[in-house]
């Protein structure tokens, strides 16, 4: 019972792909609001009318996992959303800071997560770079 409980909760939380795609981009129907993972150059359409593109990360401050901070730092998030025929407006969107979300033509792009978690040792390829969103319609 706990599987299907698990199930219709992960359905309920996620979106409909179509299957579909407009020059390569991803189309998601009105199951709205979701979730969604997006690389660095990656984009998607909800409702074929809303863009939302990742444009890469601007800056990443975050505290490394190995390490203590006394601040979490941030990571910034260039975002690119575009309504209909309108014009595509940058959009920057913050971890540790205001703003982490985004509100365009009805719809809301709030940034969830960044990853990977930066470690000490290493320097993170901005090819590597991953953002959780979750889209909705604005209240």
């Amino acid at each position: 019972m706990k599987w299907l409980a698990a199930a219709l909760a992960l359905g309920a939380s996620t979106a409909c792909s179509t299957g579909e795609s407009v020059f390569g981009v991803p189309q998601y129907s009105a199951a709205i609001p979701f979730d969604v993972v997006l690389a660095p150059g990656e984009q998607i359409m909800v409702d074929s009318t809303f863009r939302v593109a990742f444009e890469g990360v601007k800056e990443d401050s975050r505290c490394p996992i190995d390490v203590i901070c006394v601040w979490q730092g941030n990571a910034a998030v260039a975002l690119e959303l575009t309504a209909g025929e309108g014009p595509t407006l940058p959009f920057t969107v913050n971890t540790g800071i205001e703003p982490d979300s985004a509100v365009h033509a009805g719809y809301f792009v709030q940034l969830l997560e960044v990853n990977p978690a930066p470690v000490s040792t290493s320097r993170i390829d901005r090819k590597r770079y991953r953002v959780k969103l979750r889209i909705a319609r604005r209240p």
